[in-house]
């Protein structure tokens, strides 16, 4: 079956949900050019059901972002950061005139903030963070889905199969 008649298939029904084509736009992390059909009512919705059905179970997302401690490039580089940028400069040098108190406050506020007041999240994120010995912390796929979904792991390509006909027809 070709595009255009997978399209037209998708494109067949009315309904009340939307039918997306979601694929990631990184190369470096969609070295197979995957890409999922998903129904959902939104882009939001779209995004969601594709990582709970692809990335909360995918071994790169889940090893080099969400189980990664590197402040530089990993999930804490998110919280390793304030209003005026990232705490380290290009070179891997702290910012002039921070103080690790501050660093300290801020980096927690910031797990505090991503995971919205969740203090489930915050708490299990936060043992796993600073017990580094510990190996044996294992977040919920919920949690892992919430990751995904308000990281910055990734940019999600997502677009109507309705919209794209337009275009192959």
């Amino acid at each position: 079956m070709n595009l255009k008649d997978l399209f037209k298939r998708f494109s067949k029904e009315k309904k009340d949900k939307t039918d997306y084509i979601v694929f990631i736009k990184d190369a470096r992390v969609n070295k197979f050019n995957e890409y999922a059909l998903i129904e959902a009512k939104d882009e939001l919705e779209a995004k969601e059901v594709f990582g709970k059905n692809i990335m909360v179970k995918d071994e790169d997302f889940l090893t080099n972002y969400v189980y990664d401690r590197a402040v530089n490039m990993a999930l804490p580089s998110i919280f390793f950061r304030d209003d005026k940028g990232h705490f380290l400069d290009g070179h891997g040098q702290y910012r002039k005139g921070l103080k690790g108190d501050y660093i300290q406050e801020s980096f927690d506020k910031n797990i505090e903030k991503f995971f919205k007041g969740n203090n489930t999240y915050i708490a299990l994120y936060k043992e796993f963070y600073y017990n580094r010995n510990n190996t044996k912390v294992h977040f919920p796929d919920d949690m892992i889905l919430h990751i995904f979904v308000n990281g910055e792991y990734c940019e999600l390509q997502i677009e109507s199969i309705e919209r794209l006909n337009i275009f192959i027809e």
